[in-house]
């Protein structure tokens, strides 16, 4: 993501868009969680909100599908019933998805009803039960064809 804003700032003009890319990030659990860690809960710990963030760098117009699977469902699979489905010209684009407890990330970019990349967030889950605190984020990312 670093390298499309440095070369904007270098050149004064935002590069053009060649391949999709996805970024998601997300704490691992609940604001609210209540952690049997010796360690307190960090201060300003309730600024946050429990969505997952997704940056999305589309190369052309698509359609943006985020959802939160579970971690063991075979990840071709999407309940569009509960998923997020936003159209999207090409360019960047930031969206977020509430983060569901038990449940990972996963975002798919469709168009003309093929799938050109799709993201799934093996080895997250949202854990409502944590035993430590961690506020920090877990991310991923991936590059579509």
């Amino acid at each position: 993501m670093t390298s499309y804003y440095a070369q904007a700032f270098k050149t004064g003009s935002f590069p053009v868009i060649a391949e999709d890319k996805v970024f998601v990030w997300a704490r691992p659990h609940p604001k609210d969680a209540s952690a049997p860690d010796h360690v307190p809960r960090p201060q300003f710990a309730d600024l946050t909100d429990d969505f997952f963030w997704v940056v999305i760098f589309a190369k052309s117009p698509a359609t943006a599908i985020l959802h939160a699977p579970p971690p063991n469902l075979d990840s071709n699979s999407v309940d569009h019933n509960a998923a997020m489905i936003v159209d999207i010209p090409a360019g960047v684009h930031k969206l977020r998805y509430p983060l569901l407890p038990g449940r990972t990330m996963a975002v798919r970019l469709e168009r003309s009803g093929n799938v050109d990349l799709d993201y799934r967030a093996d080895g997250f889950v949202f854990n409502p039960s944590p035993n430590v605190y961690n506020f920090n984020a877990w991310v991923g990312w991936k590059t579509g064809s």
